[in-house]
């Protein structure tokens, strides 16, 4: 039975240096800190994910980034602001620039991308502030990785055997390579995978150790945002070896962003009479002068 989408990974630059992750993941067991006490099995919540055009294209690259900003955003913020078609479009055409729209699907310009390079675009559009290559040789590494990066990108040689094996992936010996292929991890063990509009998919050990040859830790800023993550992540050190890998292109940040408030006269006026109020609970009037001094403002209307 073929494969109910198409494939599309180019092979991984080796001239490209990438940033191993592991060091800066705190409870991975760098030396300094404890052995990570990891649940045995990580479950992620049910989540929608789109086919992306990845049905007829071979965009697997630009559905895997897609696909894991999704779980990352759901899982963190509760909602993902979905890339419409003419988003989608154009990141495929950042390395396929002859393939004009989707009725080009496997024409002479559907040539598949570079996962690494993908990303590199992603940073710049601010949709992930770095990246860090995987060590799947790891069981551990790839557990730390996904329970706190909530989804990684990951790139592999599928073979016949693939193709004809349903939703679990296999290594079997012998079988012939049909094309590399980019799709997502976000729960354990064995890695649920996601890939073509399903999250169904499951990847074997022998698989990965046989078949995966990239997966990518990529750095959100809601990830900098989420106190439990920057308990669990050396921040600080990892936006300073981004910062000499890249030689200073690209600029990690190690603390939260600044949340701006801002409000409408009308609402600035509710809070302002509510914060005046002699209200029965106090912590109430307390709380609105805190909200309009932190924006500068006095409760005077």
């Amino acid at each position: 039975m073929p494969f109910p989408g198409q494939l599309g990974k180019l092979p991984e630059r080796a001239d490209k240096p990438k940033l191993s992750i592991a060091p800066f993941l705190l409870n991975y067991g760098v030396e300094g800190f404890a052995l990570p006490v990891f649940p045995p099995s990580l479950v992620p919540p049910v989540i929608n994910f789109p086919m992306d055009h990845n049905d007829t294209v071979g965009d697997c690259v630009v559905a895997g980034g897609d696909h894991a900003l999704k779980a990352i955003d759901v899982q963190l913020l509760g909602s993902y602001a979905q890339p419409d078609d003419t988003t989608l479009l154009h990141w495929y055409q950042t390395q396929n620039p002859g393939f004009r729209s989707w009725s080009d699907a496997g024409g002479s310009n559907d040539n598949g991308m570079v996962v690494a390079d993908f990303l590199d675009y992603l940073i710049t559009q601010g949709k992930i502030l770095a990246y860090g290559k995987i060590d799947t040789s790891s069981k551990a590494e790839v557990e730390a990785a996904i329970f706190l990066g909530l989804a990684i990108v990951v790139g592999a040689e599928l073979t016949e055997a693939n193709e004809s094996g349903g939703l679990v992936w296999d290594y079997v010996p012998g079988s012939s390579n049909v094309g590399g292929h980019c799709f997502v991890w976000n729960g354990y063990w064995p890695p649920r995978t996601i890939t073509w509009g399903s999250d169904d998919y499951q990847t074997t050990s022998s698989f990965i150790q046989h078949q995966v040859d990239e997966a990518y830790f990529i750095l959100t800023q809601a990830h900098v945002d989420h106190p439990d993550f920057r308990n669990n992540f050396d921040l600080t050190a990892f936006a300073e070896a981004v910062r000499e890998i890249t030689d200073g292109k690209v600029v990690v940040p190690a603390e939260p962003a600044t949340r701006t408030l801002t409000f409408t006269a009308a609402e600035y006026a509710d809070l302002a009479a509510w914060a005046k109020a002699p209200h029965w609970w106090r912590k109430a009037t307390k709380a609105a002068r805190a909200v309009l001094a932190a924006i500068g403002r006095s409760p005077t209307v």
